[in-house]
């Protein structure tokens, strides 16, 4: 089929194609990464684990390279970055909590989520809570199944109808149970 419109007309045409074409792709949803370590990969903003205890004191927040002495720890090279930050959380400690700032619209949690041997004596949950600008929106709770295995890129958490704007996610356990968190990363949209 020919087209019968004037030359004019055709490259308006084209050209309006063109603008929406961009102004889509500009004004389109991009995906970041907070990473547990390096922090986000669009602002640099690091995540902050509390509570800090000093050197001289237990280890308490424990990575891949901090980490010599334990006795199950996950692959680096099967997680995002090749990094993961954990913690044992005792009912003594108060509190354990992973935050991170984020600007958009959507947000997934990645953890390791370990299956420690039933005689390991290593903690055996993970029992965590997740607010949004500091209300609670989720849970995540996990028994081991004793496999031994490590579970890699596992999602624990997503939320896809956040307002657009900035915000700031809040991981944190606590209670009377021992459980551990191995953060990997998140990606917000």
């Amino acid at each position: 089929m020919r087209c019968i419109c004037p030359p004019l007309a055709r490259c308006s045409f084209v050209l309006i194609l063109a603008l929406r074409v961009v102004r889509l792709v500009a004004g389109g949803a991009v995906n970041r990464t907070i990473d547990d370590v390096r922090g986000d990969s669009a602002t640099g903003a690091l995540v902050q684990y509390l509570p800090q205890v000093p050197a001289s004191s237990k280890m308490l927040w424990f990575n891949q390279t901090s980490c010599a002495g334990c006795a199950d720890v996950p692959d680096a090279s099967q997680t995002f970055d090749g990094t993961w930050t954990a913690a044992l959380y005792q009912a003594d400690i108060g509190s354990l909590s992973v935050t991170m700032k984020f600007t958009g619209t959507a947000i997934y949690v990645f953890f390791v989520v370990p299956n420690f041997l039933a005689d390991s004596g290593l903690a055996s949950s993970i029992s965590c809570e997740f607010f949004v600008d500091s209300v609670a929106v989720g849970t995540f709770d996990h028994q081991s199944n004793g496999s031994g295995a490590f579970e890699y890129n596992s999602l624990v958490y997503q939320n896809v109808t956040l307002p657009d704007g900035d915000h700031v996610l809040l991981i944190e356990t606590k209670g009377a149970d021992a459980a551990i968190i191995i953060f990997d990363y998140a990606i917000y949209t």
